[in-house]
């Protein structure tokens, strides 16, 4: 079974990069979910819309592999996405520490204890999480 929260930690000190989708080149926020889920990068469009408040493009790449659920309901392994000012979001893996997420001022990937300091505005699961397959099948629509 995948654990995306030790894989997330696995990247703890990779370089950021907007638009980073893994190797040594760096990884942005989607990137490191991307990684840490094992979801091949192709399955997101580069202009997925996660700027300016336009989550549609990203939500529908998203059903594939994840649930939509509650921020209220997450738990460690799930990833969030938060509102930041400027009309941006950003996600981030729960862990049981807290959050692993890209951090753009710091300029890498960290693990960051407790809240995360911005609102959370929706979560996402992985399909079948609680049954151990975290295959990513496409769910039949």
């Amino acid at each position: 079974m995948i654990d995306p929260v030790e894989r997330a930690r696995a990247l703890v000190g990779t370089p950021f990069r907007l638009q980073g989708r893994g190797g040594g080149d760096g990884i942005d926020c989607l990137g490191l979910v991307l990684d840490a889920f094992t979801i091949p990068s192709a399955a997101f469009p580069r202009n997925y819309g996660w700027r300016g408040h336009d989550r549609a493009t990203f939500e529908r790449a998203a059903r594939q592999f994840f649930e939509h659920i509650s921020e209220q309901t997450a738990r460690p392994g799930d990833a969030v996405a938060f509102a930041l000012p400027g009309r941006r979001h950003h996600l981030a893996i729960m862990s049981d520490r807290g959050f692993i997420h890209a951090d753009a001022v710091r300029r890498k990937v960290v693990e960051r204890s407790g809240t995360f300091g911005a609102p959370a505005i929706g979560a996402f699961r992985r399909l079948d999480s609680d049954k151990g397959d975290c295959r990513g099948n496409a769910r039949s629509q």
